[in-house]
């Protein structure tokens, strides 16, 4: 598994991707020693298991991406250390029964589940649980945007392949499925997507 990352340069926020634009790019930035990414496009986060723990098992390193998304009400959350899996959760409300879950739930999870808060805020405890401080990250920086170049990635995907069957066994019927939700808030809560990679240390 390997990725390139090119520096375009500091930025404002982790809002400031260019639109219209073909190229791929991911927002980057460090606190407390680690590294975060601000994957918007779900490029290295959501649904990318088998991706992160190609990368924790070649680095040795602590590897999470996770996502919450509203509309649908979908949460995700891998998280690897080294060759061993801690946490893989996979729940969308709007087309599942059941949410997938693999590994021990962490400590976060018996007051705060993965898909128990609409905004997130299971996702965002479990990354405090492991000690990420994304919050704080996305309310300070510093940011920089990154080029997502082309990536090599693991042509077994057992991870992936196991959450897509379970999708398939616990899936709602269409007729059956709930409304989409939308949601205006007048104070967005800090981005909804994020991977975050302690990997990523030798890009700063």
């Amino acid at each position: 598994m390997g990725i390139g990352l090119r520096l375009v340069g500091d930025v404002a926020s982790s809002d400031a991707i260019p639109e219209g634009n073909e190229e791929s790019y991911v927002i980057g930035g460090q606190r407390g020693g680690a590294p975060y990414l601000f994957d918007e496009a779900m490029l290295l986060s959501a649904g990318r298991a088998d991706d992160l723990a190609a990368i924790a098992n070649r680095t040795g390193e602590l590897v999470v991406g996770c996502g919450a998304e509203t509309a649908s009400q979908t949460y995700d959350f891998s998280a690897f250390e080294g060759a061993r899996l801690l946490r893989l959760f996979w729940m969308c409300h709007s087309e599942l029964t059941t949410p997938f879950s693999d590994g021990a739930p962490l400590a976060s999870e018996a007051l705060q589940p993965m898909d128990g808060d609409f905004y997130g805020g299971g996702v965002f405890a479990a990354l405090r649980a492991l000690r990420f401080d994304y919050e704080g990250w996305e309310k300070q920086g510093p940011f920089r945007l990154y080029i997502v170049d082309r990536y090599a990635v693991p042509t077994e995907r057992p991870l992936e392949l196991a959450i897509k069957e379970h999708c398939e066994r616990h899936e709602i019927p269409p007729e059956d499925r709930p409304a989409p939700i939308v949601s205006i808030r007048p104070t967005p809560e800090p981005g909804l997507w994020a991977g975050v990679v302690r990997w990523v240390r030798r890009f700063f």
